[in-house]
């Protein structure tokens, strides 16, 4: 799933039209979008709502509120669907690697038969063994970072 505001930021430098909702169309380069997709365009060829007057405007701004629907390459739209598996792709490995090293931990902390260890849930052990299992994850997070490698 793509977000429209990854769309937007990797369609910036390229063309683009914009339909605002009083029927008027801007078409030339997204310089620049914001969080709140106000649009900042360079080269802009306006129409307006009846599609007989046109002008051309160096520069303009437009606020993310007004616009109806914005027109984006292709090119931007199979480069978003990159960026966005890739990003999913590093936080399920980060996520994974995670969620290993805090059960790698707590198997060398606790002993397996012990009956803490059987029993109680990780939600309700006590304060020092949860300090313990966090101390050691971090711990051994840092010596793969400094190794290179993973689990």
């Amino acid at each position: 799933m793509v977000f429209p505001l990854t769309l937007l930021k990797c369609s910036q430098n390229q063309p683009v039209m914009v339909e605002l909702k009083n029927g008027e169309t801007y078409s030339g380069f997204l310089v620049f979008c914001d969080r709140f997709m106000n649009l900042h365009m360079k080269n802009i060829i306006c129409t307006s709502k009846d599609g007989d007057k046109f002008w051309k405007i160096s520069e303009c701004y437009v606020r993310g509120n007004s616009v109806k629907y914005i027109r984006v390459q292709d090119q931007a739209i199979e480069q978003a669907i990159e960026e966005t598996t890739e990003r999913n792709e590093k936080t399920r490995k980060k996520r994974k690697k995670k969620y290993v090293s805090v059960l790698h931990a707590i198997r060398h902390i606790l002993p397996p038969f012990s009956p803490f260890y059987l029993q109680k849930k990780p939600e309700i052990w006590e304060e020092g063994v949860v300090a313990e299992v966090e101390a050691a994850a971090v711990e051994e997070e840092q010596m793969e970072e400094e190794d290179g490698g993973g689990i």
